[in-house]
C-alpha cells in the first residue's frame, strides 16, 4: 500500500514539474515570438482584429463556392471543402474575439491538414501547388521573425488559396485506370 501511495506521489511530482518546464517554455519561447497584433477594435466594434478576421473569408468564401458548385463524384474532395469552411469560421471567430492563444490558430489548421492528408487529399499535387504551400510558409515564418504585422493577414490568402489549389488538381486528375488481367 505504501509502495502504491508513493507512486502516486511521484507521479503526481512529475506531472507539476512537467506544467512547471512547459509554462516556462512557453513563457521564453513562446510569447518572444509572438505576432504583432493590430491595435484592438482599431477598426470596429464588432471584431478585436478586423483585418485578420476579413482575410480568413478567403476559407469560407472558396469552401461555400466550391461545394456549391460541386459537380464532381468525389465525396472527400467535398468533405475537404466542408472542412475549409468550418476552419474559416474557427479562425474568424479567433480574429474577432480573440482568444490570446495559439491553440485557436493552429491547433484546428492542423487538424484540417491531418484529416485531408489521411483522406488522400495531397496525392495528386503539383509544384504548382507546392509552390502555394512553400510561400505561405515563408510568408508565415518571415511574419513571425520580422514582426511587420500585415503578413499574417496575407498569409491566411495564401494558404487558402493553396489548400483550394490542392484540392482543385484532385478534383481533375484523372481516374486511375484498372489494371487489365490477361487470360
Amino acid at each position: 500500500m505504501k509502495i502504491f501511495i508513493y507512486r502516486q506521489r511521484m507521479l503526481a511530482f512529475t506531472y507539476q514539474m512537467l506544467v512547471l518546464i512547459a509554462r516556462h517554455v512557453y513563457d521564453t519561447a513562446c510569447k518572444k515570438f509572438r505576432r504583432r497584433q493590430e491595435p484592438p477594435y482599431a477598426n470596429t466594434i464588432y471584431a478585436r482584429e478586423f483585418h485578420n478576421t476579413l482575410c480568413t473569408l478567403p476559407f469560407v468564401i472558396v469552401g461555400v463556392l466550391r461545394i456549391a458548385t460541386s459537380m464532381w463524384n468525389g465525396t472527400a474532395i467535398v468533405d475537404a471543402y466542408v472542412l475549409m469552411v468550418l476552419l474559416g469560421f474557427i479562425m474568424m471567430w479567433n480574429h474577432a474575439v480573440f482568444v490570446d492563444d495559439l491553440l485557436f490558430e493552429y491547433v484546428p489548421m492542423a487538424i484540417f491538414v491531418y484529416t485531408t492528408a489521411t483522406s488522400g487529399m495531397y496525392s495528386e499535387m503539383s509544384l504548382v501547388s507546392l509552390w502555394y504551400f512553400l510561400l505561405a510558409a515563408m510568408v508565415l515564418a518571415i511574419d513571425y521573425i520580422c514582426d511587420l504585422g500585415f503578413l499574417h493577414s496575407v498569409w491566411h490568402i495564401l494558404i487558402a488559396t493553396a489548400f483550394d489549389v490542392a484540392f482543385t488538381e484532385k478534383m481533375n486528375a484523372p481516374a486511375p485506370v484498372a489494371a487489365m488481367t490477361v487470360t
